[in-house]
């Protein structure tokens, strides 16, 4: 090889070793800029879901809380919170999060929370009342109380009771799927609203300040067949009406007396037994299954639902119909009672199944069980949360004077 040939080619390799060089110095250049903007993209979405806790928390300790923040300095950067008042009692929070020349955005929205996001709330736990075994709760449980437990009952979503818990004998191994926590969380009285929307545009049942009772059965078509009794009177001739026109909002409310239901609910329903001045009254007797005419467990787009509000308690009547499981379909709100059976004596009876949210004062007695653990009177007991009351609540169903999280929206980062 010539000598100008030789040099040609140390001048080739030098200049393929230079450009190797700078491509691998681009390379190098480019993983530091990946690292760098990897490390400040994943602080950014850091900082902005602490601004979104910040947040919440502000609300969870003041729900009137609104002055928000302005450049609050947190780690390597700043964020923002503005509050924005939507309707009065809906809020919605937009996060900023901040840093060097890049943001991030989370929108979020509150509205008041309610009693219908629990499967099972009671104030009061019996000292001689618990769930065992083949007791199944498919959703959110509490208690203002200690929950006493015995045997495997199950828990199918959050539990919580403000005074811990109580296994009642050795054996005893209940099941919380995810978990168990200390919680506190006070039932209010049934709302002084329901009253005035009830005589707006609901029905209300009543004869001066006299005790009436009712039976209501629901029918499929959407009306309903109803009797009513005043004092210690005869009860009334049948009568059926459209309940569009019958109560056009809903709401069928009885100031004073009882309530005998049962039937299939087409639309949405809210029925209201008070006691008034009579504590002996203000009770829902539950005569044959209470049903949705569209099934929510296999009819994903059902609007029908039904929430039975009531002053004492609800009660399973011993009769043929009820001697082979009972089937509600409803959010149930008791302000100073609970879900019992009408007759202690009854037979056992299978399950008694709640597919909605049951919030009571008091855990009363649905079923009796021998030292094995089967039930010889009554039923056991099965309660199924009716997932729609997360994003949709009953309307006029108790609220828990919470707000809580509706939606959560993340915006990509802005450069």
């Amino acid at each position: 090889m010539g000598g100008k040939a030789l040099l040609f080619v140390i001048l080739g390799f030098n200049l393929i070793l230079m450009v190797a060089g700078l491509n691998y110095n681009r390379s190098s250049t480019r993983a530091v800029e990946n690292d760098v903007d990897f490390f400040y993209y994943n602080e950014l979405n850091n900082l902005a879901l602490t601004g979104a806790n910040i947040a919440l928390n502000e609300l969870a300790i003041n729900n009137a809380w609104e002055s928000g923040y302005d450049d609050l300095e947190f780690g390597n950067g700043k964020i923002d919170i503005d509050v924005i008042n939507i309707s009065g009692v809906e809020k919605k929070l937009v996060v900023t999060a901040k840093i060097n020349n890049k943001e991030k955005k989370i929108y979020l929205n509150t509205r008041p929370g309610s009693f219908a996001n629990y499967a099972n709330y009671t104030s009061k736990w019996p000292g001689n009342g618990y769930l065992g075994t083949g007791d199944t709760i498919f959703g959110r449980f509490h208690t203002q109380d200690q929950l006493n437990v015995k045997g495997k009952p199950v828990f199918l979503g959050p539990a919580s009771a403000k005074k811990g818990l109580k296994k009642l004998d050795n054996n005893t191994y209940p099941e919380f799927h995810p978990n168990f926590s200390i919680d506190d969380q006070p039932k209010p009285p049934i709302p002084s609203e329901l009253f005035t929307k009830a005589t707006e545009a609901g029905h209300v049942f009543a004869s001066g300040n006299q005790n009436v009772d009712v039976k209501i059965k629901f029918n499929q078509n959407g009306t309903i067949t109803y009797q009513q009794k005043v004092n210690n009177g005869s009860w009334s001739t049948e009568a059926t009406e459209p309940l569009t026109t019958f109560a056009p909002n809903g709401i069928l409310y009885l100031p004073k007396g009882d309530v005998y239901l049962q039937g299939t609910v087409s639309g949405q329903v809210t029925v209201v037994a008070e006691h008034s001045a009579g504590n002996g009254h203000g009770n829902v007797y539950i005569e044959d299954n209470v049903l949705l005419k569209n099934d929510p467990r296999t009819n994903s787009s059902s609007t029908d639902a039904l929430s039975i509000i009531c002053s004492n308690d609800i009660k399973i009547v011993n009769n043929a119909a009820n001697r082979s499981n009972v089937e509600i379909f409803a959010a149930i709100f008791s302000e100073k009672g609970g879900l019992t059976i009408h007759d202690h004596n009854m037979p056992a009876s299978g399950y008694l199944t709640v597919y909605g949210s049951l919030v009571e004062e008091e855990s009363k007695i649905t079923g009796y069980a021998n030292a094995s653990g089967t039930i010889t009177k009554g039923y056991n007991q099965k309660i199924y949360y009716d997932n729609r009351f997360l994003s949709n609540p009953p309307k006029y169903f108790p609220l828990t004077g919470k707000l809580e999280l509706a939606s959560w929206l993340e915006i990509p980062i802005k450069d």
